[in-house]
């Protein structure tokens, strides 16, 4: 964590501007927990941050279960990432500072609501989610971070989620949809696009 931060602090005097770190990782790798972690580090020395879960850009259901094949339903169709990589980051590089405004999940109504989120100068901004590092979005982040945790362990830390087990059907319900949703999505992944090769830091979940 201290190096991480020591990173951060260091990419933005360099930079003189806000920077943009990508944490990744397949499912249940820890994103959210390290993505929490790193801001309160940060805020304790006094940066701006700005923390942004890929789950909010979480398609419509009759989007993400479109395609017949699981896997690369999970994979594709899941998450519409295009606001993250045309208009966000391209503001941080550009020393951009305001109110930029997002369509993300609206989760009562499946469908998408507007959303309004503020860029300070000089900000850390922490983009956490799936699928984050391909060939052609991992330059996009000034520190990219990959956490890598085998599908094994990913597995019995869902079977650990009292969501999952109560949306699930538990723990038989949650082996099955992972495993042949969302760790196949993974696996695809993984073998098109070798995240942790991307990364600029490899972390072990």
């Amino acid at each position: 964590m201290d190096e991480l931060v020591a990173r951060i602090v260091g990419l933005r005097r360099q930079l003189g501007r806000a920077v943009a770190v990508g944490i990744s990782g397949i499912d249940c790798a820890g994103k959210t927990t390290l993505t929490a972690s790193l801001q309160r580090e940060l805020q304790a020395l006094g940066l701006p941050v700005l923390a942004i879960s890929g789950d909010e850009f979480t398609r419509p259901t009759a989007e993400r279960y479109a395609e017949p094949d699981l896997g690369l339903g999970y994979y594709r169709d899941s998450f519409d990432y295009r606001w993250l990589f045309e208009r966000l980051l391209p503001a941080v590089r550009s020393g951009y500072a305001g109110e930029l405004t997002a369509l993300v999940s609206d989760w009562n109504a499946d469908a998408w609501r507007s959303s309004t989120f503020h860029l300070d100068p000089g900000a850390a901004v922490l983009v956490e989610g799936c699928f984050l590092l391909t060939e052609h979005r991992a330059a996009s982040f000034d520190l990219s971070v990959w956490i890598d945790l085998p599908i094994e362990e990913a597995l019995a830390r869902a079977q650990r989620r009292p969501k999952d087990l109560e949306r699930m059907g538990g723990p038989d319900g949650v082996r099955e949809r992972y495993r042949s949703r969302y760790f196949a999505g993974q696996e695809l992944h993984l073998g098109r696009d070798e995240p942790r090769r991307r990364a600029d830091v490899v972390l072990r979940g």
